[in-house]
């Protein structure tokens, strides 16, 4: 992951960019399930600023594995308080 320090000064354009590269790897044999990734921005002091991309299961079992995420499942927490957004609607499943 590669990160670049975007220019906080409004007034002066900027043209900074990020590319993120990364490959999933299959697993031998078996059944496999895709895994769910998160790809955010953070400022300097691990603030949550922005999810660039989340990529998850959206048929069943759904998107509840979507905790498993730590790191960004916490950091979304604080972004839905500051922003008052959701970007997964509700989860809910079958009862037993």
């Amino acid at each position: 992951l590669v990160a670049a320090e975007v220019n906080r000064n409004a007034n002066e354009k900027s043209t900074a960019g990020l590319n993120v590269d990364f490959t999933l790897k299959r697993p031998e044999g078996g059944r496999y399930r895709r895994p769910y990734v998160a790809v955010w921005l953070e400022d300097e002091d691990g603030f949550p600023v922005k999810t660039a991309l989340l990529w998850m299961q959206t048929k069943q079992p759904g998107p509840r594995w979507h905790r498993d995420l730590t790191r960004w499942y916490r950091n979304d927490r604080f972004r839905k308080l500051a922003e008052n957004k959701e970007l997964i609607g509700t989860i809910s499943a079958a009862t037993r």
